[in-house]
């Protein structure tokens, strides 16, 4: 089939297969780049979640409690993580589950941790551990 020959008999010369081709890319283009932002967003989601968790680690390293508040706290936040990842799939992809957002979900976790997690914690212990002297 050649490239530039009418399609479907049109004699006008307009519906070639390259113009059918160029547009099935801009399609597959504007689906890549939905596909790239989900990604980007959910990797986001995962930082913000793990921020979430410090902040939840702060609170109880200022106010510390028993066994149960603390499992308590811990059962809250994955039901609000599970939301919100929820959340963020049902407006980026209109509910449609993407496994590979839900593991950069993670991937955004691990990273946070990996990169700024345990220096931020160490941090804040210092600064504890200074108020606590004084």
């Amino acid at each position: 089939m050649l490239l530039w020959k009418p399609v479907d008999g049109d004699a006008t010369g307009t519906g070639t297969v390259m113009e059918m081709w160029m547009q099935t890319a801009t399609g597959m283009w504007g689906q890549l780049t939905a596909e790239t932002r989900l990604f980007g967003v959910s990797l986001t989601m995962g930082v913000w979640l793990m921020i979430l968790y410090d902040m939840l680690r702060v609170f109880r390293a200022a106010l510390p409690h028993g066994t149960l508040a603390v499992n308590l706290e811990d059962l809250l936040y994955f039901v609000y993580c599970g939301f919100q990842t929820f959340d963020m799939l049902y407006v980026y992809q209109n509910g449609t589950i993407r496994f590979y957002a839900i593991g950069a979900v993670g991937l955004g976790m691990i990273l946070y941790e990996r990169i700024v997690g345990r220096k931020l914690r160490n941090y804040l212990k210092k600064i504890c551990k200074s108020l606590r002297m004084k």
